[in-house]
């Protein structure tokens, strides 16, 4: 036996690999198509993104407009535009997306603040509470309800009550409204 010789059998070249076949090349169909729909996603957000700042602006500026120039008339109070959505489609010819609007909005509407209307029934102002805020308690006369807003000196106050009946801490108030000049 020690005249035999081993026998050794040379393995056949495996055929190169081409881009193709590896996986995870930024070649293979599927990582492009994966990488083309997240970048899709991402200048879908940042679309919307970029509406939703302009409609915010834009409402911003109607608001300072309506402040500074009450007079100044003004147009309609600014509306959000709708989503987009970018779609994959994939076809023989072109892989261009499908955008598509809507149906929901990239903000909430705006809605301007409505000036309350004034109270029904006696509205009564009793003493100054001397705690720096300008606030006073109600009158003995007094009718309306909690929350309600009145006027007095060309300030708005609101009604509210501290506390509950029968404890120490119990107080009917008319406490100025802030952001007035």
């Amino acid at each position: 036996m020690p005249d035999e010789e081993p026998i050794t059998e040379e393995p056949e070249e495996a055929p190169p690999f081409t881009a193709d076949d590896v996986p995870g090349s930024i070649y293979d169909r599927n990582v492009v198509r994966a990488n083309s729909k997240r970048n899709l996603q991402e200048m879908e957000d940042r679309h919307n993104f970029n509406r939703r700042v302009w409609f915010l602006g834009a409402v911003a500026n109607w608001v300072r407009l309506l402040r500074e120039q009450p007079s100044f008339p003004r147009g309609p109070v600014p509306q959000p535009p709708l989503k987009l959505h970018y779609l994959w489609v994939e076809t023989e010819s072109d892989n261009d997306p499908e955008v598509v609007e809507g149906p929901e909005f990239v903000a909430n509407p705006y809605i301007p603040p409505v000036k309350p209307t004034l109270p029904d029934g006696i509205v009564a102002f009793g003493p100054d509470s001397d705690d720096g805020t300008g606030s006073y308690y109600v009158g003995p006369t007094n009718t309306v309800q909690p929350g309600t807003h009145a006027r007095r000196d060309g300030k708005e106050y609101v009604f509210i009550v501290i506390g509950r009946l029968g404890t120490l801490v119990y107080r009917k108030m008319w406490i100025p409204v802030g952001g007035q000049s």
